[in-house]
């Protein structure tokens, strides 16, 4: 409803049908990410690749195993969210 009454389903929609196309492209599928990459795991999150998938693509740089949490959990966890990113904030100013 709330795509509906905002007119803005399509640019939501957009960030999915973007990410498709990226993961099906093998041209770009399998190059490395060399940039420094925070991940963090909670439970309720629609995709979670193992990390050693992960840090075959990335420069996993942080890794966090969250206990609450999902698709939203900058809403939904807040505190946690936070604390997190923080954390990964502290690992990118040590290196």
């Amino acid at each position: 409803m709330l795509y509906w009454l905002t007119s803005t389903a399509t640019s939501s929609a957009r960030l999915y049908a973007d990410s498709e196309w990226y993961g099906s492209d093998p041209d770009v599928w399998g190059r490395r990410v060399d940039v420094p990459t925070g991940i963090a795991h909670y439970p309720f999150e629609k995709t979670r690749a193992p990390r050693r998938w992960s840090e075959i693509q990335r420069n996993v740089a942080y890794w966090a195993e969250l206990p609450r949490g999902g698709h939203f959990a900058a809403f939904e966890q807040p505190d946690l969210f936070t604390t997190d990113l923080r954390n990964f904030a502290r690992v990118l100013a040590s290196r």
